[in-house]
Parts: structure tokens; C-alpha cells; sequence
């Protein structure tokens, strides 16, 4: 107890020293901590802008076309052909994969 009034009795002294009041004091700091809450809340919705603005905007996915179809099969068939020439290339206890 007798260390808080030490302290307090430092602070009024500096308070009259350099003519800040306690009421005064106060209130800057009330201000301080408004300005400190609006710059917050202002950044705050700056992110979220920038977070909503890079989401990807949804789209209608379209089903594949019967020629993609047979491209996309004639492609797997081509790279499964280009495999198993390698691997009797290779003649060996090697699996296909």
C-alpha cells in the first residue's frame, strides 16, 4: 500500500511539474484509445476488402465434350504404349508403372 502511494504522489508531482492536470491526463488518454479503436476497426476492414476481393468468384463447370474425351483417351493410350516400348527396351525384372 505504501508503494501505490509513493507512486501516485510521483505522479501528481510530475503532473504539476510539467502542468498536466489528472483530468486532463484522462482525457488525452480516452482520446488516444478512441483514435487507437477507430485506426484499428479501419484497418481491419481494409483486410477484409482485400481477403473478399481475392476469393475466385465461383463459375458453371462444363461437362466435357465427346471429342475431348476421345483426346483425353487417345493421350493415356499413347503414354501407355511409350511405356511398355521402354520396358522392352529394357529387357529386366522391371514392372510397368
Amino acid at each position: 500500500m505504501h508503494g501505490q502511494k509513493q507512486s501516485l504522489n510521483r505522479e501528481r508531482k510530475r503532473a504539476r511539474i510539467f502542468g498536466v492536470s489528472q483530468p486532463l491526463k484522462s482525457r488525452n488518454r480516452r482520446i488516444m484509445e478512441y483514435l487507437l479503436e477507430s485506426i484499428k476497426s479501419k484497418v481491419n476492414k481494409l483486410k477484409k476488402k482485400t481477403t473478399n476481393s481475392k476469393k475466385k468468384k465461383p463459375y458453371v463447370k462444363m461437362d466435357k465434350s465427346a471429342s475431348v474425351k476421345v483426346e483425353i483417351r487417345s493421350r493415356k493410350a499413347r503414354n501407355l504404349i511409350n511405356k511398355t516400348l521402354q520396358a522392352a527396351d529394357r529387357p529386366g525384372n522391371r514392372a510397368i508403372s
